[in-house]
């Protein structure tokens, strides 16, 4: 079993998904904006640039999320997503 944790953004996913990816080495999978897809004739014309699905890839594990359009976004309340490395790198940051 693998589960899979899906973050929801205000707007900034593509800017958090990037720095994600910089941060632990990860590689984009997918990046897809609400522009070009079926979603896109009931998003407001500012948020049609914004991300509909994104999905990263670190060893072996995903990390996905999207933008979700104002109306429906609610600032979190509280969560964590937490990252286990059992053997750094010599010289890489470890988070916690």
């Amino acid at each position: 079993m693998q589960l899979n944790p899906y973050l929801l953004f205000d707007g900034r996913c593509e800017e958090a998904f990037k720095f994600y990816a910089q941060c632990l080495g990860g590689k984009i999978e997918a990046m897809l904006p609400h522009a070009g897809t079926p979603a896109e004739k009931h998003s407001p014309p500012e948020w049609r640039d914004k991300i509909l699905h994104a999905c990263l890839t670190v060893g072996g594990q995903r990390l996905m999320g999207s933008d979700t359009p104002p109306q429906y976004f609610e600032q979190p309340k509280g969560f964590s997503v937490s990252l286990q490395i059992e053997n750094p790198a010599e010289g890489e940051r470890v988070f916690n």
